[in-house]
């Protein structure tokens, strides 16, 4: 797993995070945040987040079960 300097700023959500979650792919993780979204992250590209899915409401919980499913609690 790619090292990450310990002050790297992972911005885009327009409101606060309330859950990390690694993925299937080595150097990525996802966050959930007040503003409904879920973001995928590069660690190498953390300007470039790119969203999973867009709810209405806050998230805040995020499970993966496995390489295909993502639980989202909000």
């Amino acid at each position: 797993m790619a090292l990450v300097p310990a002050h790297t700023r992972f911005t885009g959500h327009k409101g606060s995070v309330y859950a990390l979650c690694p993925t299937a792919s080595p150097g990525s993780f996802l966050s959930a945040s007040h503003d409904g979204s879920v973001v995928r992250w590069l660690l190498k590209q953390n300007e470039q987040g790119t969203t999973v899915t867009l709810l209405q409401r806050a998230i805040f919980a995020l499970h993966r079960a496995n390489e295909q499913f993502l639980y989202i609690g909000d």
